[in-house]
């Protein structure tokens, strides 16, 4: 079988085995079998393949994890950064998992999932009024329990 394709499939299977694995490492050594794929396409050899397998894997791995797991763990969003306004102030949302007083909880807003915290306890299937993002962490969203007027001290 032409390397081209097996290090294209290779990849193909490395990418879909992050699925199913909680550690977000799996995808850089995916990423480097399509870099050895490319390789064996432009210079076949077994040597080059490797080194750029492992070349791309690893600084990758090393230069994209943090950053990424940040990003798609919810504690960072560079698409939100310097962002003006919060496009979902005042809106309605759902509880759908448990908010601990002054802990972390999840809402649906919006047709997604978003973490969540509030200074009073807050149950799950409650209607709560989205605030504001906590400074620092964009995807964590402050909210209070939904009553006919903002609270007193609400920024709203």
């Amino acid at each position: 079988m032409n390397a081209v394709i097996v290090w294209f499939v290779v990849g193909a299977a490395l990418m879909v085995a992050e699925l199913f694995t909680p550690g977000f490492v799996i995808v850089f050594f995916g990423v480097g079998a399509w870099a050895a794929a490319l390789v064996a396409a432009l210079h076949p050899g077994p040597e080059g393949e490797l080194v750029a397998f492992l070349a791309v894997s690893v600084v990758s791995l090393f230069l994209l994890r943090r950053r990424l797991v940040n990003t798609f763990q919810g504690r960072r969003s560079e698409a939100s950064q310097g962002a003006p306004e919060f496009a979902h102030r005042g809106r309605q949302a759902e509880v759908t998992q448990d908010i601990a007083a002054g802990g972390e909880g999840e809402i649906a807003l919006g047709g997604s999932f978003w973490r969540a915290t509030s200074p009073v306890a807050v149950a799950r299937g409650t209607v709560v009024r989205v605030l504001d993002p906590v400074p620092g962490d964009e995807l964590l969203i402050r909210v209070e329990p939904w009553t006919a007027e903002p609270a007193a001290d609400s920024p709203l």
